[in-house]
């Protein structure tokens, strides 16, 4: 049977098409498939305050992708990094095509214990795009017990320094003081340490990532040569799971004394006379003015002594937590308590356990049960800031209780040194050891 000439080379052709359909099908399919995404996380299990690096990576041809990083827990992810790799490379006459993995690594700290889940990454190219499929990490609060006064929240490695901004000055002159912190400690270091001896006025924090920087304003109240002793940080450290201290070293600050004013120093002699002759007129209302001030000054006492005790301190935080609302109960009564254990024990800085509370509250009032109570409202206090949180009802509660703590507090018997801003407080002592 005669083959029709039209069909002779068929074959020839349909294998000819079959081969080049090999040789670019995977090049023409190639824009119809996503970006693949993958996201590899540094550990599963993380600490509150502990930074969580987040390496993102993306196979693409050509340039490298851009990527849309979601929101986890209403932050948005840190870009610290990135690295690419090539994985292969092919080419069809003078065009050469490679493909490469794109790795971008992101930072975020840790907010709160609980299950922590990271929504997609989405990657997308000029003609493409992929996301990388859910994760779900989880996150166990710092522990409460052995944690020392000078904790300011961080987590992991951290490395600190102090700065003065002067070396010399005059008496009443501010100098900026610098408190630098560096490192995945400093991340979720939030509380500002406090500067004994020192008039600070208010902490300012600037934060540029690894690093946070407290600004103080000192102001001496005397002349001489002052030592500014070094000033503890500690963190926690997550894989040996106990807190480390370091402490910057000592700085000196000389305060210059303003000479006194000498009036042999003016040689207008009519202008002295002139001022002497308008003092004898006015001597009586002079005399009326200084028999006054004694009772001024004495008056003036009694009002800042009042205003300082124990008791007006009490009512005033009373007022503050009633006022409270919101998520802001928690911050508000660690702060509180805070305040009122400092103006009545002398305790100082970081963030204080409820054992702790309850012990240095014994030392002031004679009723042990205020005290255990006081414990127990940090220890919720710390549930909502360092463990899973507190729904908005608890919140309002727990201000409501704190409120009405205080108010107990201010009619409670206190015992004889509570009134004084001493360094009895055990927690002092140790630190100053």
């Amino acid at each position: 049977m005669a083959h029709h000439p039209q069909f002779r080379n068929e074959p020839i052709v349909l294998g000819l098409a079959i081969g080049l359909l090999l040789i670019i099908g995977p090049y023409v399919r190639a824009d119809d498939r996503p970006l693949s995404v993958r996201v590899d996380p540094d550990a599963r299990r993380y600490f509150v305050g502990q930074e969580i690096r987040l390496t993102v990576r993306v196979v693409a041809e050509g340039k490298r992708p851009e990527i849309r990083a979601p929101k986890v827990d209403q932050t948005v992810p840190t870009v610290v990094g990135s690295s690419f790799r090539q994985l292969g490379a092919s080419g069809i006459g003078n065009i050469v095509t490679e493909v490469n993995q794109y790795a971008t690594i992101y930072s975020i700290v840790a907010p709160k214990a609980g299950k922590l889940t990271i929504p997609p990454f989405v990657a997308r190219d000029t003609e493409r795009t992929g996301a990388s499929s859910p994760l779900e990490l989880t996150v166990v609060s710092v522990p409460s017990e052995g944690r020392p006064a000078s904790w300011l929240r961080g987590v992991g490695a951290i490395e600190a320094r102090a700065q003065l901004g002067e070396k010399s000055v005059r008496l009443g002159q501010a100098v900026d003081f610098r408190l630098i912190l560096k490192g995945a400690g400093a991340l979720a270091s939030t509380t500002a340490p406090r500067l004994d001896g020192f008039e600070t006025g208010e902490t300012e924090l600037t934060v540029n990532p690894p690093e946070r920087t407290f600004h103080y304003r000192l102001r001496p109240t005397k002349p001489g040569t002052f030592e500014i002793p070094g000033i503890e940080v500690a963190t926690f450290d997550p894989k040996f799971q106990q807190f480390v201290r370091t402490r910057t070293p000592k700085l000196a600050l000389e305060v210059v004394d303003i000479p006194p004013f000498d009036p042999a120093s003016l040689d207008s002699q009519p202008a002295v006379q002139a001022a002497t002759e308008e003092k004898s007129s006015r001597a009586p209302i002079f005399t009326a003015v200084i028999a006054g001030i004694p009772l001024v000054f004495g008056l003036a006492w009694v009002l800042v002594r009042w205003s300082r005790s124990p008791r007006s301190l009490a009512k005033r935080l009373a007022r503050e937590l009633a006022a409270v609302r919101g998520n802001r109960a928690a911050q508000a009564v660690a702060g509180a308590m805070s305040a009122f254990l400092h103006a009545t024990t002398g305790w100082s800085g970081g963030e204080i356990t409820p054992s702790e509370t309850a012990e240095m509250l014994r030392t002031v009032l004679d009723d042990s049960e205020l005290a255990e109570r006081a414990a127990g409202l940090v220890e919720r206090a710390d549930r909502d800031r360092f463990g899973g949180g507190l729904e908005l009802a608890e919140a309002e509660l727990l201000a409501k209780d704190a409120a009405q703590l205080f108010v107990e507090i201010a009619a409670a018997r206190f015992k004889r040194q509570a009134h004084q801003n001493t360094a009895g407080g055990s927690r002092n002592r140790e630190s100053s050891g």
